[in-house]
Order: structure tokens, then sequence, then C-alpha cells
């Protein structure tokens, strides 16, 4: 891919995390150039095709592929081997992979003689240009592409993929943290609408000076807003002493256990 062009892009499979990604990536990285994306999910494309109208509904996967130097795939795990083996690439594209257990190897020997394969993992916030995205392997020239969507991670090990995919299913409960505390603020009289911009800003704040932290002084934070005996003290030592934190290791220990378990599922032959 030649940093200097904009890429023609192709996206196959058109679920939430591409939907988000291709706005992110037309919204915040100036992609203008021309986007073909699959009827997968028909209301997905068409909403897409509708706003933005560098985006073409192709219905032909191959056509997709044909008329792309760059090709996102997203489908479904447990359709993937399937809908590539049915396709036929060249070898001067790129293969951005969204699709969870699918090793980057593994799908260089499926889309032969196309061999610039790379995996990446967008959230939702992406359509903000906010969040994280690991890429493996690393590509400067894929890094600055996708800069704009968030905060690239540039990846050595692929098999650091595992967990970075299960910090993501804190995302829920994230929420649920942030909704309980909003709840609670509102029973005290507050009105909604302010119970949910002063806790949401809250979080955003804080996790904002996380982001500038660097990971030695990150671990720190906590302990840096207590003041003996006041209200920060009184809230995190009573959570150490439930265990609280130990627990959110147990159930990332869990769903990577999950994640390891059902890793090369994606392709049956596996």
């Amino acid at each position: 891919m030649d940093s200097g062009l904009l890429p023609r892009i192709g996206v196959i499979g058109t679920g939430a995390i591409a939907e988000a990604l291709l706005i992110g990536m037309i919204e915040h990285c100036h992609c203008s150039g021309p986007i073909r994306v699959s009827l997968r999910n028909e209301q997905r494309s068409s909403r897409l095709a509708d706003r933005f109208e560098n985006v073409v509904i192709d219905r032909s996967n191959q056509s997709i592929v044909d008329q792309a130097d760059m090709i996102i795939f997203a489908v479904l795990p447990d359709q993937a081997a399937a809908v590539l083996n049915d396709l036929t690439f060249r070898d001067d594209q790129t293969l951005i992979n969204l699709v969870a257990g699918f090793p980057v190897e593994e799908l260089r020997q499926i889309v032969s003689p196309l061999s610039r394969v790379h995996r990446l993992i967008p959230l939702p916030p992406v359509e903000f240009g906010l969040g994280p995205l690991p890429l493996f392997p690393p590509c400067e020239d894929i890094a600055r592409l996708f800069s704009g969507c968030g905060k690239v991670i540039q990846v050595e090990d692929e098999s650091a993929f595992t967990g970075f995919a299960a910090v993501s299913g804190l995302m829920a409960t994230h929420h649920r943290l942030t909704a309980t505390v909003t709840q609670w603020v509102a029973s005290r009289g507050v009105s909604a609408e302010n119970a949910a911009a002063y806790t949401s800003h809250m979080f955003h704040a804080l996790t904002h000076l996380e982001s500038t932290a660097s990971a030695a002084d990150l671990q720190g934070l906590a302990r840096e807003c207590v003041t003996r005996g006041g209200l920060n003290e009184l809230a995190l030592d009573q959570l150490e002493e439930l265990l609280w934190f130990d627990q959110v290791v147990e159930r990332l220990d869990n769903i990577e256990a999950r994640l390891e378990k059902l890793r090369g599922t994606a392709n049956p032959d596996a």
C-alpha cells in the first residue's frame, strides 16, 4: 500500500464494529476515496451509503475484492473461512482482519497470493475517533491510516491479542458502573440529566488523566487520590477488603480462558 495515495477500500461484513470503524475512518481519518461495502447487513450498509457519498453497496464479495487495494474483513467467526475460500485475491492487496480467533499466518494460507495480512481490534468508540486499536504485525502505513480512529498500538507478538480481547469484555461492566453511580446521585434529588452529566464527565476526565500517564505512573494514580481519612480512602479500602479488584482479575482470567478455548474456531479445519 502506497502511503501517499488514498487506498480503495472494500468491506466484507458490515456489523456494528465495521460500521463504527468506517464512520471513524471517513470522519476522523479523512478517507475520502471509494469504499465498497457488502450487503451482508442491508440496514447498516444502506445507512452508510446514505450518509457518505463515497460509500457504495456491492452485492458481490468478489467484486468488492477486485476493486479494492485494502479489504477490511469483518464477518462472523464461524463464517470466515467459508467466505474467504470463495474469493480470489491479488498479491498487491492488504487484508485487515477484524475477525476474532483467526491468526495472521492461518489467514495468509487461505488468501494467498495476498501476503500483507494484519489483525486489528477496533472497539465501538472508534466511530468518534476514540479508543485503542491494537495492530499486528506492525506497519507504519496502516498505523497512520487508522490513527484518527483512536490510539493505534503496534503489537510485536500476536498472542497479546488474547489479553486485549479479554479486557474488551469489561465494556459492559464499565457502563454498568457509570449507570449505577448515576442512579445513586439521582436518588439524592439531582435531576437525571445532571446526575448523568456529572458522573459520565467525571469518569471521562479520569480516563483522560490515565491516558496521559506512563505505565509506571498509572499503577500509583489510585493511591495519589487518597487522603488519610478521606472519602477516596473509605471507598477504596472497603472495596479492597471485599477483594473486588481480585474478582475483576478473576473474571479477566475466565474471559481469557474462554478466548483460548475458542482460538482457531474461525476455521473449521483448524
